[in-house]
């Protein structure tokens, strides 16, 4: 599958069909980073969802997604970043289907978003929360950079997590 043969999309949650949130849902939990508990509601409050098609088939997906004021409190305390504030908004729910990883649509995507968001937004702030390196990579290729220190991650006993931050 090349770029071009993709089809991707923006959309906010209230403009999606219930079988279209579904599917973002889907692809988001078997990347198998994220706690299940809360992925229907975090989609249904986004304020932007990108997803890519293969014909009829969504095979990646990322998320601009408002944060809980108590969530960002809890980062800023995890991460020692003080300059993390209620007017960042989170990218997140970056997610390739297995069968298309390694074809850098996860790094495509993200580019993608980080462009209409900030179309959108003047004076965008966002935050994103990784303890893989690949998305790490990703993150830096699309203007993140790592604020702050690792936390130990609760989902992920063993693995550290951290702060990566863009501002256009």
């Amino acid at each position: 599958m090349s770029q071009a043969d993709n089809k991707l999309s923006f959309g906010r949650p209230a403009n999606l069909q219930a079988k279209d949130l579904l599917e973002v849902e889907r692809i988001v939990l078997e990347g198998g980073e994220v706690n299940p508990r809360n992925v229907r509601d975090r989609l249904q409050q986004a304020v932007l969802i990108a997803r890519l098609r293969d014909g009829d088939a969504v095979v990646a997906v990322a998320v601009v997604k408002r944060p809980a004021p108590s969530n960002v409190r809890n980062l800023r305390k995890k991460s020692s970043y003080e300059s993390l504030s209620a007017d960042f908004l989170e990218l997140g729910y970056i997610s390739v289907h297995p069968q298309h990883q390694r074809k850098k649509l996860g790094k495509w995507i993200t580019s993608e978003v980080v462009k209409q968001v900030s179309a959108e937004i003047p004076n965008l702030k966002l935050f994103a929360t990784t303890r893989k390196d690949s998305v790490r990579h990703i993150l830096s290729l699309n203007g993140f950079h790592q604020e702050g220190r690792q936390w130990p991650s609760t989902e992920h006993p063993g693995s550290n997590l951290d702060l990566w931050i863009l501002t256009v």
